[in-house]
C-alpha cells in the first residue's frame, strides 16, 4: 500500500515541478532547485532520468515565459504596458 502512495506521490512531481519555473521566473533557479529530484524520480518510477530531465528543462522554460513579471517587463520594453493585462491572460490560457 505504501509503495503504491509512493509511485503516485513520485508520478505526480513529475508532473508539478515543471511549473515551478513560473512561480521563480528563472528557469535556471527551476532546474537548479529541481533537475537532481526530477532525475531522481524518474528512476524510482522506471522513466528514463534524461528524457525526464529534457522535459524538466523544456517545460520550466515555457512556463517562466508566462511569469508575470516577464510579461510585464517585455510589455514596458516595447512600449506597450496598457496590453499588459490582455497577453498575460492570452499567455495563461497558454501555460
Amino acid at each position: 500500500m505504501l509503495s503504491e502512495f509512493s509511485l503516485i506521490l513520485c508520478e505526480a512531481k513529475i508532473l508539478v515541478l515543471p511549473y515551478i519555473g513560473f512561480l521563480t521566473g528563472s528557469n535556471t533557479a527551476s532546474n537548479t532547485m529541481f533537475i537532481k529530484l526530477q532525475t531522481q524520480t524518474a528512476v524510482q518510477v522506471g522513466l528514463s532520468p534524461v528524457l525526464l530531465a529534457c522535459i524538466q528543462n523544456v517545460s520550466s522554460s515555457f512556463m517562466t515565459m508566462v511569469n508575470s513579471s516577464r510579461i510585464a517587463l517585455s510589455t514596458s520594453i516595447c512600449q506597450i504596458s496598457s496590453k499588459e493585462n490582455e497577453i498575460q491572460k492570452q499567455m495563461t490560457l497558454a501555460g
